[in-house]
């Protein structure tokens, strides 16, 4: 009788931390989600209120790079070595070369633009 109380209780308090870890995990994620959605309405200007929404369309463009890594190989004879061990970084320095070189030509012709780089 107490070995198997013992072993329910076991049971139970095993449970109870699978059931915490999880508690937790999907806190963070939550929080994750949260301030990306905070900085993805702070990107569309949602923020400011709807009178500004009226008379001005919320339009955004967005850039996509299909094929980052050969991008970094032409460019940089580098990235073919850091490619093989780290292709996320250089998948992530082509985007914000290309977000410093769109800033740059954008500033070149006196276009008054917000070029940001979000990840998520």
């Amino acid at each position: 009788m107490n070995l198997l109380l013992m072993t329910l209780i076991g049971a139970l308090a095993f449970l109870a931390g699978v059931a915490l870890y999880y508690m937790l995990a999907l806190r963070s994620s939550l929080k994750s989600c949260r301030t990306e959605i905070a900085a993805l309405r702070l990107l569309a200007n949602e923020s400011g209120g709807r009178a500004n929404a009226v008379s001005e369309p919320l339009i955004r463009m967005l850039v996509e790079v299909k094929n980052p890594i050969e991008l970094a190989h032409r460019e940089s004879p580098l990235a073919k070595a850091a490619s093989g061990t780290a292709p996320n970084l250089v998948i992530k320095k082509v985007y914000e070369q290309v977000v410093a070189q769109t800033r740059q030509q954008l500033k070149s012709k006196n276009v008054d633009a917000e070029v940001s780089l979000i990840v998520l």
